[in-house]
């Protein structure tokens, strides 16, 4: 079975389109296809590998939770996505590979607000994206390495079409798939 972070394309205009930039892969009725970008077929080599190499005990702490807790944190893992879509499409980890960087300097190189910036800098802090020292400037943490535009092993593509538009308004009306059996974009 493949993952459910495919885009399943049934529109022949779309794929007539998609068919230069992606991987068209046959799969299920009424010839609908799942297509696969090259940063998609990275992104998920990448997965499989972590998940090669994580140690039985890696879920222990999900185990551990108690189902209000996992419910909870499924619920607000589009959070998660939204910020780091942010990182990747603002190209936060290209400012901060050369230096580290208060969120008032990067927000001059970015030109957003300074005070939003640094609340979402915090955000991805807290994720392991960056790290935040005492002096309150932002450095690029290991994670944050593979948000890096070019660079062997990045995923920041990926990051951009996983959580971009195309994938959070379908799924916004995943409800209305659900009752109608029609798609949702």
């Amino acid at each position: 079975m493949l993952p459910p972070f495919y885009v399943l394309i049934r529109t022949p205009s779309v794929l007539q389109h998609c068919d230069a930039h992606h991987t068209p892969v046959p799969y299920g009725p009424n010839g609908s296809r799942h297509l696969r970008s090259r940063s998609t077929r990275i992104f998920m080599r990448c997965k499989l590998r972590r998940a090669r190499l994580m140690p039985d005990n890696a879920h222990a702490k999900v185990e551990q939770q108690t189902p209000q807790a996992q419910l909870m944190h499924m619920a607000t893992a589009h959070w998660v996505s939204s910020v780091v879509y942010v990182a990747a499409q603002m190209s936060l980890a290209d400012h901060l590979a050369e230096a580290p960087m208060t969120a008032a300097d990067l927000a001059q190189s970015t030109k957003c607000d300074a005070s939003s910036l640094y609340r979402i800098m915090r955000t991805l802090a807290g994720l392991g994206v960056f790290t935040e020292d005492s002096d309150h400037r932002f450095s690029l943490a290991p994670l944050g390495e593979a948000l890096r535009t070019g660079t062997p092993g990045s995923v920041r593509s990926a990051v951009l079409f996983l959580a971009g538009s195309l994938n959070t308004q379908s799924l916004g009306r995943l409800h209305y798939s659900v009752q109608t059996g029609k798609t949702a974009f």
